[in-house]
């Protein structure tokens, strides 16, 4: 094993490079999965759409409103809960979930994203897993210069050439 720093070879147990002192725990599984982070390899799984979940959390609070709202009315009236709470807890769950499904349904994307798919650590991982080769070089903005022409030897003309009334003179 070649530490990643500065090439020197290491004996397979170091934790330090042994010139640089590069730490070397995480180097041989990084070479034995291709260059992959560990953290990277099975972060393929997507998540439900922002819409999907909002629609989701939406029918969980109408449908505890169904189960809810009558054990609050059997308790008010066998412990004496006030009554105020379950109209509360009506509106709330009932009018809560239809806002929030409507919410979801107009506000929220249908694409989904996953956590690992935002932010610097996707911009990390989609850089360690594209395999295509860089260039080492800027693309090309613009074509060659025109090569410079030098003038013909022998047709070199005096300034004093191009005035009619300096020819007269000599």
């Amino acid at each position: 094993m070649y530490c990643p720093r500065c090439g020197q070879q290491q004996h397979k147990k170091a934790r330090f490079c042994s010139r640089c002192r590069f730490s070397m725990e995480g180097v041989e599984d990084f070479v034995k999965n291709g260059g992959i982070p560990l953290e990277f390899q099975n972060s393929s799984q997507k998540t439900d759409s922002p819409r999907r979940r909002g629609v989701k959390q939406g029918g969980l609070m109408i449908f505890g409103g169904f189960i809810l709202v009558p054990l609050l009315a059997i308790l008010s009236e066998g412990i004496g809960l006030p009554e105020e709470l379950v109209a509360f807890a009506a509106v709330f769950l009932f009018w809560g979930g239809f806002l929030r499904i409507l919410y979801a349904l107009i506000f929220q994307r249908r694409s989904s994203v996953s956590e690992a798919d935002r932010g610097f650590i996707a911009s990390v991982k989609k850089i360690l897993l594209d395999r295509s080769e860089p260039s080492a070089l800027p693309p090309q903005q613009s074509g060659p210069t025109s090569t410079i022409h030098e003038p013909p030897i022998g047709k070199w003309r005096e300034t004093s050439d191009l005035d009619p009334a300096a020819k007269s003179k000599r």
